[in-house]
């Protein structure tokens, strides 16, 4: 039997309309383009600049933060805030005060909770759960980078890179540079998903976040500490650190377990670059870089290597000495031990 043509144009436009419906009621949000316009409309009264101050006022560095808690709290990444006496916050609204105690710290995930009176006019940035995230998804990162606040830059989550069951970081093309540290990584619905918090330099737009869930264990379980009580742990300054040292390290979980080199380290623009070198004793060499942060006694160094494996790398200084240990997205991790030699740089 033949059907009318004119039954099957309204079938399948019918078929067509509840389709779309369909896709609209239960998939069309997840892809609908991101709105920046509208998600930094929510987040822009919730982002705050921060700059962390010596003993004497003077300042340490410059990065970022967000509100959170109801008010009470911002969330921020411990190397902005490491070694400082106080923090002074300026709201997107201009107005200023000095934060002088942390509700949290967490050096191994480099994220600091600040902890202040609530204030009416903070308003609270809602958070999501990294745990959803997909490669591919749509974020926007606000920060100030290189003082320039409360800028806005969208991309995607480019990857998820697990260090451990106890560290992973989300991978993002969204841009950012010094001084948008510790700003938030929000979704399309405008909620905070990450911190910002390093880059690695001469990449390209190769750009990490730590997963909003850390911060979220940490404001649970707070441990109320004094900035001051903090900073005491500082003793000397970059410039003991800049120059040349022996590099011998102990791969944990390589094959071949041991290796001999150097690193230099520099600084650059309120942070550390360092560069290493090794030869592992099959002969294998390695080379890597680092985006490092000090308060004079820790460096807190982010790893890229020449396999393209990212990691954390954390330096103890002691007598003129460093132990340090490492960790990388390809499961290696070890521990060396570092001596300066006679050669700086200026």
């Amino acid at each position: 039997m033949r059907v009318p043509q004119t039954r099957c144009v309204a079938s399948a436009f019918a078929f067509t309309f509840w389709a779309l419906m369909v896709s609209y009621l239960f998939a069309g949000p997840l892809l609908a383009p991101t709105d920046a316009v509208a998600i930094f409309k929510k987040a822009n009264p919730s982002v705050v600049v921060l700059l962390a101050l010596d003993e004497s006022d003077q300042s340490l560095r410059q990065g970022s933060g967000f509100v959170v808690n109801g008010g009470a709290a911002i969330i921020t990444n411990y190397h902005v805030i490491a070694g400082a006496q106080a923090v002074v916050v300026k709201t997107s609204a201009r107005d200023t005060f000095h934060v002088t105690s942390v509700l949290r710290v967490d050096e191994k995930t480099d994220i600091a909770i600040l902890r202040i009176q609530s204030r009416p006019q903070l308003v609270p940035l809602e958070l999501g759960d990294s745990s959803l995230l997909k490669v591919g998804e749509e974020v926007a990162a606000v920060g100030s980078p290189q003082g320039l606040e409360n800028t806005i830059s969208t991309g995607i989550v480019s990857g998820l890179r697990r260090l451990s069951d106890e560290l992973s970081y989300i991978q993002m093309t969204a841009p950012i540079s010094p001084g948008s540290s510790g700003g938030p990584l929000l979704n399309a619905d405008g909620q905070a998903i990450g911190i910002t918090t390093f880059l690695v330099t001469g990449g390209q737009n190769l750009n990490f976040c730590i997963p909003i869930n850390y911060a979220k264990r940490l404001l649970s379980d707070p441990r109320p500490a004094n900035l001051a009580a903090l900073a005491t742990r500082k003793h000397g300054n970059s410039s003991s650190i800049v120059g040349l040292w022996t590099y011998d390290t102990v791969c944990h979980s390589c094959e071949t377990k041991r290796a001999t080199g150097t690193i230099l380290i520099r600084t650059s623009e309120g942070h550390l670059l360092i560069g290493g070198h090794i030869t592992y004793t099959n002969g294998v060499k390695f080379t890597w870089t680092e985006l490092a942060y000090t308060d004079g006694s820790t460096i807190w160094g982010y790893v890229v290597n020449d396999w393209g494996h990212v990691g954390t790398h954390v330096y103890h200084i002691e007598d003129g000495g460093m132990t340090s240990s490492w960790m990388m997205s390809n499961g290696a991790f070890g521990t060396a031990v570092s001596k300066k030699l006679e050669r700086t740089v200026p």
